[in-house]
C-alpha cells in the first residue's frame, strides 16, 4: 500500500510499551492522523522528553491509522529508533506523535540530482542474480520496480535477490526465464508481483527498438534449410530477443513430399534456437507485433518452403521453393521449352508444362514474369502469346504476331494478389483461326521460348 504523507499532523499519547498507541487528538494549529483515513499507511515519529524537555527516546517508522473511538496508530514497521532501530519500550508520561517523512522515504537522487528510484547495482551469478539498492527496503511489495545492468548472462531459470531480502524467481510472461534471455551488460527492468511471489521482467523484451524482430534470412544450403544471421543476429521468439548462431539447420526428415510448409523458429532444450516445419498458418502476435504460428507465440515465422519427392527441399530457377520472411531479396526464376510448341486452339491453352516457373510467395508480394522468343502462324493468321498463373486464364498483357514469318514474342506482366504459398506461371498460346497452326519458337535455328521471372524471398 502506498504511504500517505500528512502535513502538520501532531498529536500526543499516554500509551506505554512497544505496541499500538492511542492518539489523544490534534494539537492546536495541527491536524490529526485520522485525516489520512482509516487503514492508511503513514510515516510517524514518536518522542518523549525529560523534565527539561530533552528528548530521551525516539522512534521513526511506518504506521497504520485506525479511525475509531479513540483513534489509534499501529506501529507496523520501525525504521530508526534510539533502541538500536527496534521498537522503543516507552514508559509513562506524555509522548509526542508527529507525522514526518523519514529520510529513507525520500525520492532517491544521485549526485547529479537525477532520480534513481529503483535502480541498483547488479551482481551475483548467472542464475542467482542480485541487486543492491542504495537503501534497503523493508520487504517486497506488489508493483515494486527495479532496474539494474546484469553483470552476467543467465543460463537457465534464475532468481533475483534485492538487498538480501530473499531470492525471488524471475519470470517472463509468467514462465521461467529461458537461457540467454539476459546477457551481460543488459539493462533489466523487473516488477515484483505479489500474487506469484516473483519478479516479472519487462524490458528490453517488449521494446521493439531494443529487440529487432528478425535479423536473419532463410535459405537452402546443400540438402537442408539454414537460418542465417543477416545485418545482426537477433530474432524475437516468444517476446524475447534471441541470438541466432552461425546457422540453424532443418532437414526434410519425416515430412511429406509436394507439401508447402511454414518454417518457424523456436527455443529447444538448453536455450538453443531450432527450426520447425508446419502446415499451420501464421498470424500477428497482438502483444509483440511479431508474425507467429497461429495459436502458438513460442514459434516465430522465418520462412516458407516446399518439398519435392524424397522428400527433399528444392530451390532451383524453375522451382523456387524456399523463401524468407525476413530480409527478402529478389530471386530469379526461369524455364524454357525444349522444342517449338504448337496449338490449333482458338482459346488460350498451356503449350507445355515443361516451361512452368513454380514458386512460393507471400500474400503481400508482387511477382514479375516475362516471355521472350518467337512465334508464327502456318495459315497466316494471328498467333497470340500470354502468361497465365495457376491455369489457363491469361493476364491482360499479350503478344500478337500476324503471318507465316517468325517474329519476336515478348510479354511482361506484374502480378499481385496471388494466394500465399505455392503458385506457378506458364506460357499460354492460341491461334487466331483454327485453320492455322500457331507455333511458338523458331525451330529452324533451335531458338525456343523462355519464361523467366522475379519473386521476393
Amino acid at each position: 500500500m502506498t504511504i500517505k504523507p500528512l502535513d502538520r499532523a501532531f498529536e500526543t499519547t499516554q500509551s506505554t510499551g512497544t505496541g499500538q498507541i492511542t492518539l489523544q487528538g490534534a494539537q492546536q494549529g495541527f491536524q490529526s492522523f485520522a485525516a489520512a483515513g482509516n487503514g492508511a499507511k503513514v510515516f510517524y515519529q514518536i518522542n518523549d522528553g525529560d523534565s527539561a524537555g530533552v528528548v530521551q527516546n525516539w522512534e521513526i517508522g511506518i504506521g497504520t491509522v485506525n479511525v475509531g473511538t479513540p483513534n489509534t496508530l499501529t506501529r507496523a514497521s520501525v525504521l530508526k529508533s534510539s533502541n538500536n532501530n527496534a521498537a522503543v519500550n516507552f514508559g509513562a508520561g506524555t509522548k509526542n506523535v508527529i507525522g514526518s517523512i523519514a529520510a529513507s522515504g525520500l525520492t532517491t537522487r544521485d549526485e547529479g540530482l537525477f532520480f534513481t528510484e529503483g535502480y541498483g547495482i547488479g551482481g551475483g551469478s548467472a542464475n542467482a542474480q542480485t541487486v543492491t539498492l542504495p537503501y534497503t527496503p523493508i520487504g517486497y511489495s506488489d508493483g515494486a520496480p527495479i532496474y539494474f545492468f546484469a553483470s552476467v548472462a543467465n543460463t537457465g531459470a534464475m532468481t533475483i535477490n534485492v538487498n538480501g531480502l530473499g531470492a525471488k524467481a524471475a519470470k517472463l510472461k509468467g514462465a521461467d526465464i529461458p537461457a540467454g534471455a539476459i546477457t551481460a551488460g543488459m539493462l533489466v527492468h523487473a516488477v515484483y508481483r505479489a500474487s506469484s511471489n516473483a519478479f516479472e521482467l519487462l524490458m528490453p523484451f517488449t521494446t521493439p527498438e531494443l529487440a529487432p524482430a528478425g535479423q536473419c534470412r532463410l535459405i537452402k544450403s546443400g540438402a537442408n534449410l539454414v537460418l542465417l544471421p543477416y545485418n545482426g543476429n537477433k530474432l524475437t521468439i516468444d517476446g524475447v530477443q534471441r541470438s541466432i548462431p552461425a546457422g540453424v539447420v532443418l532437414a526434410p526428415t519425416g515430412l511429406t513430399a509436394a507439401t508447402t510448409y511454414f518454417i518457424y523458429a523456436y527455443m529447444a532444450g538448453g536455450g538453443i534456437v531450432a527450426l520447425e516445419a508446419s502446415t499451420t498458418g501464421h498470424s500477428t502476435d497482438t502483444t509483440t507485433g511479431v508474425e507467429i504460428k497461429t495459436g502458438d507465440s513460442t514459434r516465430t515465422l522465418v520462412g516458407m518452403a516446399r518439398t519435392i519427392a524424397g522428400p527433399a527441399w528444392q530451390d532451383t530457377e524453375q522451382q523456387r521453393f524456399v523463401i524468407s520472411w525476413f530480409n527478402r531479396r529478389a530471386i530469379n526464376t526461369s524455364g524454357a521449352f525444349t522444342a517449338a510448341r504448337t496449338t490449333v486452339s482458338t482459346t488460350p491453352v498451356e503449350l507445355n508444362a515443361e516451361i512452368r516457373n513454380e514458386f512460393l510467395c507471400w500474400s503481400d508480394d508482387t511477382v514479375q514474369m516475362s516471355i521472350t522468343g518467337g512465334m508464327y502462324n502456318s495459315g497466316g493468321f494471328f498467333s497470340i502469346a500470354a502468361i497465365g498463373f495457376n491455369g489457363t486464364n491469361p493476364e491482360n498483357d499479350v503478344s500478337y504476331m500476324f503471318g507465316q514469318t517468325v517474329g519476336s514474342s515478348s510479354v511482361t506482366v506484374q502480378k499481385q494478389g496471388l494466394n500465399e504459398g505455392y503458385n506457378y506461371a506458364t506460357h499460354l498460346g492460341r491461334t487466331g483461326n483454327a485453320s492455322g497452326t500457331a507455333t511458338f519458337g523458331n525451330p529452324t535455328i533451335n531458338l525456343f521460348n523462355r519464361l523467366s521471372g522475379r519473386i521476393q524471398g
